[in-house]
């Protein structure tokens, strides 16, 4: 995951908060020893990700149209392990500028990681509908009877 600086806002204090706040993200991605992923891991990686989403967060609605806030904003949500909320913070930064390198990379990893969340959300559906706890209580529930010549129902 990749994160750059944006400008400041329009406001004199919301856009100091928000630069430090960006520079301080940036610092931690560049000190992690491997960039984003590494800074989950770091003491206190995901709060800092937390602060600095509630700051990008808080000057959204005054610079809706700046591609490095929700691209920015999409690195924070990513590290929270929030990829469908990030991967729609990209999408928002590629419909502001399409050429954004950073964006589409940034895109595809959230995708790549929403796959594995959805692969093993089913992968543990599969396994708890096809548990012999489960086809018991489905047989007993329908009231499924069994004989010689196979089933019936009721």
């Amino acid at each position: 995951m990749r994160s750059r600086l944006f400008p400041t806002t329009d406001s004199p204090q919301d856009g100091c908060e928000v630069a430090l706040q960006a520079a301080a993200f940036r610092a931690d991605l560049e000190d992690a020893p491997e960039g984003a992923d590494g800074l989950v891991g770091m003491t206190g990686g995901e709060q800092r990700a937390a602060e600095a989403l509630v700051a990008f967060e808080s000057v959204m609605g005054a610079q809706p149209d700046n591609a490095e806030l929700f691209n920015n904003r999409g690195v924070a949500l990513w590290l929270l392990k929030r990829p469908a909320e990030a991967l729609a913070s990209f999408e928002r930064t590629l419909a502001i500028e399409a050429h954004f390198a950073e964006a589409w990379g940034n895109r595809g990893l959230a995708l790549r990681d929403l796959a594995r969340w959805l692969y093993r959300q089913l992968e543990a559906e599969y396994d708890h509908l096809t548990s012999d706890e489960t086809i018991e209580e489905g047989i007993i529930v329908n009231e499924y009877t069994f004989t010689e010549s196979g089933r019936r129902f009721g």
